[in-house]
């Protein structure tokens, strides 16, 4: 079977076995894929169409805007709201047509522009947070609007461990941050070692050391050689890990989270 013959067969099957959206015409683009790809491009297509509804428009964008941005400014004295700054709402406008269907990530993202527009507060709103926003999964938002209540905030969990294992210190922390997840209430709790990550990543979270050293003598009998008598001696050492909140991190949720819960 020619090469010809047996793209036709593919064809043939492909209108049997997929639905109509599967072999809708395709764009002058795709057709210059030759017959071999025309197939696979066909399905390809169906299984993109539906990104197409979560993909915001400027009326949706507007809409959204002018629903919730007033809400976050409603105590806010009318001559101190101010036109935002360009860098900062532009930013944010674009990044609401690929995130605007996510709950947690558009709020984030009106929560920074009210920030921007409220003279009082428009400090808080660093350029940065847009580019911040835009690289959160919607658990990470959730796990970032909840520190704030955590009892000791920025502080939030430790881990105390011997230097025996240079991987110890994070698989101690590592449970104390999954409580922090659960009380969060994210959704793929067995992601949350990638979103502590991420979240150090971003500089929203950082963990801190300290920790001491000491020689301690072993006693007779453990001589370094044969022929010497004198006490051994080893090194101990302990160490001490702790997960803050950074500076960038509280202002970050001073702009993108506080915002919202006075609204």
């Amino acid at each position: 079977m020619s090469d010809m013959e047996q793209s036709g067969v593919q064809d043939e099957v492909l209108k049997k076995a997929l639905p109509d959206l599967a072999v809708k015409t395709l764009t002058p683009a795709a057709e210059e894929l030759g017959k071999g790809l025309v197939t696979v491009a066909k399905v390809v297509n169906m299984a993109l169409s539906p990104i197409e509804g979560f993909v915001w428009g400027y009326e949706q964008i507007r809409g959204f805007v002018e629903t919730n941005v007033p809400k976050k400014l409603k105590n806010v004295p009318p001559e101190n709201i101010q036109t935002p700054p360009a860098h900062i709402a532009v930013p944010i406008i674009d990044s609401l047509r690929h995130t605007g269907s996510l709950k947690e990530l558009r709020e984030l993202f009106a929560s920074l522009l009210a920030t921007s527009m409220n003279s009082e507060t428009a400090k808080y709103a660093h350029p940065a947070f847009v580019e911040v926003v835009r690289q959160l999964s919607v658990d990470e938002a959730l796990i970032i609007k909840h520190l704030k209540s955590e009892k000791d905030y920025p502080f939030l969990c430790e881990a105390v461990y011997e230097e025996n294992n240079i991987h110890s210190s994070y698989e101690s922390l590592h449970p104390e941050f999954l409580k922090i997840c659960g009380k969060a209430g994210v959704e793929s709790i067995s992601q949350a070692k990638t979103y502590l990550d991420n979240l150090q990543r971003l500089k929203l979270l950082e963990v801190r050391h300290s920790g001491y050293e000491e020689l301690v003598e072993k006693g007779a009998g453990y001589a370094i050689r044969p022929y010497d008598r004198s006490p051994a001696y080893e090194l101990e050492a302990s160490r001490y890990e702790a997960l803050y909140v950074t500076d960038f991190g509280q202002q970050f949720i001073e702009a993108c989270v506080m915002a919202r819960e006075n609204g």
